[in-house]
């Protein structure tokens, strides 16, 4: 099964001549059958454990030809080599090498993890194998917990977890007692007797008698093999677990990355908290932004960039209307997408006289459709006294009229409440349902005639001004768009819509926006949110080498975690993703604590100060981002993690 000729191993042969090689093993021939039981001895430093990696697959000899079961093991690579590590061998150390955090169960299932069993299966096998050695009481109990007998049998149990037909086991005794190495001695017979090969290196002089062979090893050199293997030793072992799928090793990758976590805590938090703060303030920094930036698009809006004035138009060569505008024109652009109100406003139809009693005054009235109140670049009217026309009022061509605040003081004493009286215009009785409040600008001293008003308008329903006695029919359309962003966009809209009703005339009408206040208000607002997002990012990329720095200490703290799930078949790349996807893990639980913090900053902020708002997806990407940012950080360890040397970190103990 396995066979070595002329294996030679040197350190050092690229240190040059100041520094000559290190020959841990020289010319060795060996045959080793399947099911022997053999024990290589020599004092310490003879070069056993050396042989011992080189059979295991830990170490490549510098020399010579090695092959199991007739298949040259020199050619291989790293991951062939960690398959037949995971596959074929079981490794035994001196103190178990367990990891200390995790149950008995947890550390004999580690093997079966590399070859993709599903957890449940892993842990059926590994507590079978637990209660087969007498351990299963102990299968919940932290390895720390254990004393050295019981860890020694946790330790077989794991070489056993992907069948183990070679169990390699280096000092198995040396840290036991004389009552459990002898229990352990004959566990490793009783694996020979049923088909495994068993090759322990030891010193200890009851190992070897207790081994069928004995291969005794001085300076690197084989001196003394006691021969080879009963000719009826058994020929086959107990089968491997079947493999499973590599989503188990994904799978199992991120369990072994949180329980990472819960087993530095203090180092996982102060790495997570170095993304808190990155996300924070990139959360923060962004709502606050997106807050700024609604607020300005909502006064923009309510100046009149969200409105769009239609128009008839004037057909020069007739000196005429280009298209006469009808109420069928006005539900039509009101159904078009993105089309919060059309409203229809008229005139004003021309200046009348106003009477009540003994009080009277010019006004000049103007139709409106009611709806939404009309709002345009500069002005915005708010009513102080009843209420607005309505599309009701409209509709029924109701003999109705909201006053302006000059008018209202001309009309009515003080005391009077105008609301409910009627005046009389152009022949008809209208009954006063409002007064507007005094404008912003009309009621200025800038805007003042000599009587000191000029605001002297009247509103009354459009369909009024429609039959008014010098009728002018519709005279604009007020669009109001639900976002400013839309803008253009509806304002294209509804051109094509005029022209598909009323011809190639319906080009020459007035669809009126102003569409560059908006362009240059988000250019001003998307160069703020771009500065404020990346001063935030700045933060986020400080998470980034906490990460880094936390996971850098991690590799060094745990090379001997590494070394041995390199021993039981972890290729390098599994290495790296565990490493990995530990880093992305700490980074998520930072970048939702850190959206969390955001969010209650943002509250308070709003509160106190200005408005914030948090889009979905400014979230989403913050978190996406913090993710992202841990895995580029945590490339370097991961490299770091998988570069270490097996053999060299074992050798060490």
């Amino acid at each position: 099964m396995i066979a070595l000729e002329d294996v030679a191993k040197a350190y050092g042969l690229g240190a040059g001549d100041a520094a000559p090689p290190t020959v841990a093993l020289a010319d060795v021939t060996l045959a080793i059958g399947q099911g022997e039981f053999v024990c290589l001895c020599g004092p310490s430093g003879s070069g056993k454990s050396t042989l011992l990696n080189i059979i295991g697959c830990l170490a490549r000899p510098t020399a010579g030809m090695y092959r199991l079961d007739g298949r040259a093991v020199g050619g291989l690579n790293e991951d062939q080599l960690a398959a037949l590590r995971r596959d074929v061998f079981g490794f035994v150390f001196q103190r178990a090498n367990l990891l200390d955090d995790a149950s008995a169960l947890d550390n004999v299932e580690v093997p079966a993890i590399y070859r993709g069993v599903g957890r449940c299966a892993r842990r059926r096998r590994a507590l079978d194998l637990l209660r087969g050695l007498g351990a299963g009481d102990r299968a919940q109990y932290a390895a720390s917990e254990l004393s050295g007998g019981q860890r020694q049998r946790v330790g077989i149990c794991r070489a056993l977890m992907n069948g183990g037909r070679v169990i390699l086991a280096d000092e198995p005794t040396a840290a036991l007692d004389a009552e459990r190495a002898d229990e352990s001695l004959g566990q490793l017979a009783e694996l020979a007797s049923q088909g495994h090969t068993v090759i322990v290196a030891s010193h200890d002089p009851k190992v070897a008698r207790a081994a069928a062979r004995r291969v005794e090893l001085l300076d690197g050199r084989v001196v003394a093999d006691s021969g080879a293997a009963p000719a009826d030793a058994p020929t086959s072992a107990v089968p491997p677990p079947a493999k499973g799928a590599p989503l188990a090793v994904a799978a199992a990758a991120l369990r072994t990355g949180l329980a990472a976590i819960r087993r530095a805590p203090l180092r996982s938090t102060l790495a997570g908290l170095s993304v808190a703060v990155g996300v924070w303030s990139v959360t923060s920094m962004l709502g606050l932004a997106a807050g700024v930036y609604g607020e300005a698009t909502a006064v923009i809006g309510r100046l009149g960039a969200e409105m769009i004035t239609v128009g008839q138009g004037i057909d020069m060569e007739r000196m005429a209307p280009a298209i006469e505008l009808t109420r069928d024109d006005v539900a039509a652009i009101a159904s078009l997408p993105n089309v919060y109100a059309a409203s229809v406003r008229n005139g004003p139809v021309g200046t009348v006289t106003m009477r009540r009693g003994g009080r009277q005054t010019e006004v000049g009235v103007a139709g409106w459709s009611g709806g939404t109140l009309p709002q345009w670049l500069w002005k915005e009217y708010e009513v102080a006294e009843g209420r607005h026309l309505t599309a009701a009022d409209d509709l029924r061509k109701a003999d109705v009229a909201v006053l302006s605040a000059p008018v209202r003081q001309q009309m009515f004493a003080p005391e009077v409440d105008p609301v409910g009286e009627t005046v009389l215009m152009a022949g008809r009785t209208f009954t006063v349902v409002g007064v507007f409040a005094p404008h912003t600008i009309f009621n200025t001293p800038l805007y003042r005639d000599d009587r000191g008003f000029v605001d002297n308008s009247v509103w009354v329903p459009a369909s009024v001004c429609e039959e008014w006695p010098t009728p002018g029919g519709i005279g604009n359309v007020e669009v109001r768009v639900r976002s400013p962003a839309l803008v253009e966009r509806t304002g294209a809209a509804i051109r094509d819509l005029l022209i598909r009703r009323h011809g190639p005339a319906a080009e020459k009408a007035l669809v009126s926006l102003d569409g560059d206040t908006l362009r240059q208000h988000d250019a001003i607002m998307r160069n703020r949110v771009g500065v404020l997002g990346g001063l935030g990012a700045v933060g986020l990329l400080a998470g980034g080498l906490g990460i880094a720095a936390a996971m850098l200490a991690a590799v060094a703290q745990r090379r001997r975690e590494i070394a041995l799930r390199m021993a039981v078949g972890a290729r390098r790349r599994d290495i790296a993703w565990q490493f990995l996807a530990e880093s992305m893990m700490v980074g998520l639980i930072g970048a939702l604590a850190g959206a969390a913090l955001g969010f209650a900053t943002g509250a308070a902020v709003e509160t106190a100060m200005t408005p914030v708002a948090f889009a979905p997806w400014v979230v989403a990407s913050v978190i996406c981002g913090a993710i992202a940012v841990s895995a580029l950080f945590g490339i370097v360890p991961a490299r770091r993690a998988a570069a270490v040397d097996a053999a060299e970190e074992l050798a060490a103990d």
